[in-house]
């Protein structure tokens, strides 16, 4: 009985804890990408493709992260030619943003043509 009851050892607190901050800092970032993809508007992303019409060129693409990277890899090859993390984010914008529910977007998106 008295092993039942025994204490954790420091370790199993620690590894514990660690995975606990991990799991923490992986929601932080999945509630600020959902914010940021809820809070786009379409003006926001017209405004965006005025300025990078008036510039001449498009911006070079920014870092990204490994879970939003290996998504935009995948389209890189169906498009053969490179999207960057903002026009993902914009679509991912327009999508939600259209009042569709998640199945109508599935749905949408799996009966596009791929050339």
């Amino acid at each position: 009985m008295s092993g039942i009851l025994k204490r954790p050892s420091r370790w199993f607190k620690w590894s514990l804890l660690i995975l606990l901050a991990i799991a923490l800092g992986f929601m932080i970032y999945i509630s600020y990408m959902y914010w940021m993809i809820r809070s786009t508007t379409i003006e926001d992303i017209v405004q965006r493709q005025h300025v990078q019409e008036d510039n001449g060129k498009l911006k070079e693409p920014e870092s990204t992260s490994p879970i939003l990277g290996n998504t935009l890899e995948k389209a890189n090859e169906f498009a053969n030619k490179p999207i960057s993390k903002q026009d993902a984010m914009d679509a991912a914008a327009i999508l939600l943003n259209s009042g569709l529910s998640m199945r109508d977007i599935y749905f949408c998106l799996a009966r596009l043509p791929i050339s």
